[in-house]
């Protein structure tokens, strides 16, 4: 037992914290895109690309501002699911 405990543990504590350090920087890239998007929209602009939007969640935003945020937060979840090719687009 204290064999498969000594060279277990250290592993498994190195797996934990390579989660976490990808953990807190797919948080620390999700804070800048949005501090970017805050300052300047231009980065969110790219040629040729649409966005499909449902007739009734386009009616439930009462402001352009609303469909910004909406935009952004897909960018946003592209990023933190589109792997490492996505995460390139933005840096």
């Amino acid at each position: 037992m204290f064999h498969y405990t000594k060279s277990t543990y250290p592993n498994t504590l190195r797996q934990l914290i390579l989660i976490n350090l990808i953990t807190v920087l797919e948080v620390y890239f999700t804070n800048v895109v949005r501090e970017i998007a805050t300052r300047d929209l231009e980065p969110f602009k790219p040629d040729n690309e649409k966005a499909d939007y449902m007739r009734n969640h386009l009616l439930n935003f009462s402001t352009i501002k609303g469909i910004e945020n909406d935009l952004i937060e897909k960018d946003i979840r592209k990023l933190t699911s589109g792997g490492l090719e996505e995460s390139q687009k933005f840096f």
